[in-house]
């Protein structure tokens, strides 16, 4: 099966590029750890280290192949590895990875039996995985502090998280790691000495164990029932305990060892299995266990003064033992996580403040420039208002110069007898009546501002000079305002396009709204140049200049309208 995937993953890989063929078997590696932790592994051996490009890639490959090697069972001394990958994590986002890094260190450290080291890395780990919610991770960090407590005997701690792995585990429904944390549930009662209880839990375990055939579980859960009545010391118990464990194919050499010495406490020399005098000597057993063996061998064949000396050894290496256990400093190195995570907490709320504070700020520095565009778009719109009534009071001034004579160029129709000129006439009072009725509503919309400057009336004003200004500078109603001027000021229009027939368009209009009496801001406003009034300027003082140098007849008359 393992080949299989091995082989399907291969030919994924097969036609990639170098970088992305590394992030391709990274990301497959990751996705097969799980399942098949053997195949992830082999990938990752795989990836040259060449390849390894980005200090990203450095990081994930660090993680997963401590990660595989773990998951093979292989002990990791060393963090060359899984360091880089901390570092790296811990100036990104990603959380989970930060929190895995984390829990692999702690097991280096934890491998190498830097205990201290390995608590702190395995506390930052917890946290990180309570905050994700992850109820699988905190069963594991939890499991891996319970064990830093176990081997240096602070079994109140130990059940502590003991506990708190197995309620995650339960919640995640993966049997094999409820199981296992029951065991260690179970220990840690019998490391706080409450042998009842470790049996009751062990024995339910045991039957779950022969279940699943579990060999590996089924010796540890029967290791700690015999401990538990070895510790009552009911040897008879404890031996048929330990007997039971011998023939597991998990069985190791301090069930034999713990067996023996039963057998000769209680003076069985018949039932030894093997040859003690070698079990002794055995380099699987741990110094504690060989020495309580050969003091039980010494006590069943009376040496009185080679037992006081075996005695006085195991008393030494409880003394070496605790003597390790506070030289770890737990508790120092607790207290030390806590002073680190105040720190992190008084950095991430000075932090807060900080960016509090920039926030203020730039809030601030928003709300008064919203403040300056208001100001300045209010006196915008008052300088327009301003410039609107300007723009009313000239064509008031406009309508009324010619109206009178529009009265009296009609009352002499009558005795015009060519109907050309009156139509002409007529035409020309035509023109006057539009422009009146588009100035009578904003007239009467300027005197309402005057009594009343609100925000409604600026609104229709403005709506009003619009509506004005399109009607009344459409090429229809320009042409009809150029045959007034010409009317009204001699065909003074018709003189200028016969001697400067190469302006502007714009020139043309520019010098006919002059001639009719409208100011410079006037003029902008009518050609919708009210932001660049330089183009009005500019194009008269080009006017000027030509006009001045014109010496044709009719130079009076055009240096009249822009002296």
């Amino acid at each position: 099966m393992h080949k299989i995937v091995l082989f399907i993953l291969a030919l994924a890989l097969a036609s990639c590029s170098p970088t992305s063929s590394v992030d391709r078997q990274l990301t497959a590696a990751e996705s097969v750890m799980e399942a098949h932790p053997d195949s992830a592994l082999r990938l990752l051996e795989s990836i040259r280290k060449d390849d390894l490009r980005s200090d990203r890639q450095h990081a994930l490959y660090g993680l997963l192949m401590t990660q595989a090697l773990d998951k093979n069972y292989v002990d990791v001394t060393s963090d060359s590895l899984i360091q880089p990958a901390v570092d790296y994590y811990s100036d990104s986002s990603d959380k989970l990875r930060l929190m895995k890094s984390l829990y692999y260190l702690a097991g280096v450290e934890y491998y190498r039996k830097a205990y201290a080291e390995s608590l702190i890395a395995s506390f930052r780990a917890y946290d990180l995985a309570c905050d994700l919610d992850d109820k699988f991770w905190i069963g594991m960090t939890a499991r891996r502090i319970s064990d830093i407590y176990e081997d240096n005997y602070c079994a109140k701690e130990q059940m502590e998280f003991a506990q708190i792995a197995l309620d995650n585990f339960r919640q995640t429904g993966r049997t094999p790691f409820i199981h296992y944390a029951l065991y260690d549930l179970a220990n840690a009662y019998h490391a706080n000495e409450d042998y009842t209880t470790a049996r009751q839990m062990s024995t339910e375990l045991l039957d779950t164990a022969k279940i699943y055939g579990d060999d590996v579980l089924q010796r540890q859960v029967l290791e700690i029932i015999g401990l538990g009545y070895l510790a009552l010391d009911s040897l008879t118990a404890a031996g048929n305990t330990f007997r039971e464990i011998l023939p597991l194919p998990t069985a190791r050499v301090s069930d034999s060892a713990y067996y023996n010495g039963i057998c000769l406490r209680m003076h069985r020399t018949d039932d030894l299995v093997g040859d003690v005098s070698k079990l002794v000597t055995s380099k699987e057993l741990t110094a504690d266990i060989s020495h309580w063996l050969q003091c039980q061998w010494y006590m069943a064949h009376d040496s009185a003064s080679q037992t006081i000396n075996m005695m006085r050894v195991i008393n030494k290496d409880t003394n070496r033992s605790l003597k390790e256990s506070r030289h770890q400093n737990l508790a120092g190195s607790l207290t030390d996580y806590h002073r680190y995570k105040e720190n992190i907490e008084k950095i991430n709320l000075r932090n807060a403040h900080v960016l509090t504070f920039i926030i203020c700020i730039i809030a601030v520095s928003i709300i008064g420039l919203l403040g300056i565009y208001a100001r300045r778009r209010h006196l915008r719109q008052q300088m327009l208002i301003d410039e609107y009534l300007t723009m009313g009071n000239e064509l008031r001034i406009l309508l009324a110069e010619t109206s009178s004579e529009l009265d009296k160029a009609l009352s002499q129709t009558e005795d015009i007898s060519t109907t050309p000129e009156k139509e002409r006439q007529l035409d020309q009072q035509h023109s006057l009546v539009l422009l009146e009725k588009y100035f009578s509503e904003f007239d009467i919309l300027c005197r309402n501002f005057r009594r009343e400057p609100t925000a409604d009336v600026r609104k229709k004003i403005s709506e009003s000079v619009e509506a004005l200004i399109d009607s009344f500078t459409c090429d229809e109603k320009m042409s009809e305002l150029e045959e007034y001027a010409n009317y009204r000021y001699g065909g003074i229009m018709t003189k200028l396009r016969h001697d400067f027939p190469r302006l502007k368009n714009i020139d043309y209009t520019i010098f006919l709204l002059s001639r009719l009496g409208f100011s410079i801001p006037t003029v902008a406003l009518l050609l919708k140049k009210e932001d660049d009034r330089m183009f009005i300027y500019n194009h008269r003082k080009r006017l000027k200049e030509k006009f001045r140098n014109f010496m044709g007849a009719n130079r009076a008359l055009y240096i009249d309208v822009m002296p």
